[in-house]
């Protein structure tokens, strides 16, 4: 099923996530979800987004992400321990490498910088 998935919707999730009901993925292209994560009930993903591990070789990791968590667009969670609590929304084009408290907004803060090309 994994490999049907990948190559038919460009969604590789690994057969030993455990995700509870209610998965939904808004845009299925570039979806990776890590064997590695525990999800929770009404998961809410969009396009262009990982879950994965920081480290390879490691004897333990712990990924877990609460009930009813939404994740943007091009967004990642890398991490090898990492806690996502419960009711918590992450931004497009975020990066998250640390716990976030439940009932929490998180992104990441961009700003726009023009560097002039040296002739």
């Amino acid at each position: 099923m994994q490999q049907r998935l990948n190559l038919k919707y460009g969604v590789d999730i690994d057969i030993g996530a455990q995700i509870g009901p209610g998965l939904r993925i808004a845009h299925l292209p570039g979806v990776v979800i890590t064997g590695y994560v525990t999800i929770g009930r009404n998961f809410f993903i969009r396009q262009n987004c990982t879950i994965g591990i920081k480290t390879l070789g490691l004897e333990q990791y712990s990924l877990t992400i609460g009930d009813n968590v939404s994740l943007g667009a091009n967004s990642c969670i890398i991490a090898d321990c990492i806690s996502i609590g419960d009711n918590v929304v992450i931004g497009a084009m975020s990066l998250v490498t640390r716990d976030i408290p439940a009932n929490t907004t998180f992104y990441n803060p961009r700003q726009t910088i023009l560097l002039p090309i040296s002739e």
